[in-house]
């Protein structure tokens, strides 16, 4: 009896809010994470999931990985955002046509790229939360701080240079949290996020081949 009794509660299903809990720690993932395993009990959201138990390690695991990529994913959006202020900016005072045009596009796709990692962001429970990265935003800083301290000869070079720069930093964080989406049920997210850093990886080309064009021509 004890037998079909515990057979009865592992099959028997219960709502998708229920929280995966650690084996032996009373404890509880956060809801967005909960949510990540829940939906893949059924797809459309209609259904009911079966409880999810953890082993210790894995708890520990499921954990780090989910506040990293929170993290990860606050970082990109805090840059994009600043990007989306400054680019404009940048484009008014640079002389060449060339860069004005590439800074004026680059904005506008940078745009699309934060609309749309929010949204996928949101869909798997790590809605974009305000970013305390030293790192983020010592990159942007310097990016403002060189540009203003450029002469009038200097400022679109400068300008170049440091938006580069930028940019790897954004695929180097891109890169970290695609190798964070290791999991079954993140692979869906995962292939979204990798498409996403494959448009920065055109914006970096971009940059480059501009880079090469202005050498050329001099």
């Amino acid at each position: 009896i004890a037998a079909v009794r515990a057979l009865r509660r592992a099959v028997h299903p219960v709502r998708c809010n229920s929280l995966p809990t650690a084996a032996g720690l009373g404890e509880t993932l956060p809801q967005e994470l909960t949510m990540r395993y829940a939906w893949q009990c059924d797809p459309r959201g209609l259904g009911n999931c079966k409880v999810l138990r953890m082993s210790k390690p894995r708890f520990k695991n499921a954990m780090e990985r989910w506040r990293y990529q929170r993290e990860t994913i606050n970082q990109l959006h805090f840059v994009y955002q600043r990007l989306q202020r400054m680019l404009p900016r940048m484009a008014r005072r640079v002389s060449e046509q060339p860069l004005v045009q590439v800074l004026v596009d680059q904005q506008q796709r940078d745009g699309t790229i934060a609309e749309r990692l929010a949204h996928v962001a949101s869909v798997h429970g790590l809605p974009p939360q305000p970013s305390f990265s030293e790192t983020a935003n010592a990159i942007v800083s310097e990016f403002y701080v060189s540009e203003r301290r450029a002469s009038r000869t200097e400022r679109d070079g400068v300008v170049l240079t440091s938006l580069r720069s930028v940019r790897e930093y954004l695929l180097e964080t891109w890169s970290r949290l695609v190798e964070t989406l290791a999991t079954e049920e993140e692979i869906g997210f995962r292939n979204e996020v990798t498409a996403l850093m494959q448009q920065e990886e055109e914006r970096y080309k971009e940059l480059v081949e501009l880079r090469l064009r202005v050498k050329r021509e001099r």
